[in-house]
């Protein structure tokens, strides 16, 4: 079966320039070997995930017969250009296809401080030794005691 075989020519990892015309720069080149009944837009998707190409913005493939390569060039957005990249690569030994894909930006997140949450069990009373930790004790005692004067009071008065 190896009629059913075609040769695609992926250029990725680099961009269009318009230097005298269009120009793929800082890209790489694989060749594949693939087989013309499994070949879909969703089968290039994962050969291109399986390449490492997770986000990719835009598969473009080349046509013949212009000598401008921004002429020559189709965006490969379904399996009508996966059936047209098939036919190019019968008539011409290979077919072309560019990967544009888009820069993943690392994102750096500085935490300014971190307070791990408390056991309630410990309660936080801002004194440093154990002569006022005592006084904010007694002043805290002091202060239910008369909270609760103020509600025998109000209630007497009902």
């Amino acid at each position: 079966m190896e009629d059913d075989k075609f040769q695609v020519v992926i250029h990725h990892g680099g961009h269009f320039v318009n230097e005298e015309g269009i120009k793929y720069v800082d890209g790489q080149r694989s060749e594949l070997s693939c087989d013309e009944d499994i070949w879909s837009y969703f089968e290039v998707l994962y050969i291109l995930r399986e390449i490492g190409y997770i986000n990719v913005k835009d598969l473009c493939y080349l046509v013949g017969g212009c000598p401008v390569l921004g002429e020559r060039l189709r965006h490969f957005v379904d399996d009508v250009g996966a059936l047209h990249m098939v036919q190019i690569a019968k008539q011409r030994g290979e077919v072309h296809m560019y990967v544009i894909h888009s820069i993943c930006v690392v994102v750096e997140v500085h935490m300014l401080e971190y307070y791990p949450a408390r056991d309630n069990s410990e309660e936080n009373t801002g004194v440093e030794n154990d002569t006022e930790a005592e006084a904010v004790e007694d002043l805290r005692n002091e202060a239910k005691v008369e909270s609760k004067a103020n509600v025998l009071r109000n209630e007497v008065e009902v």
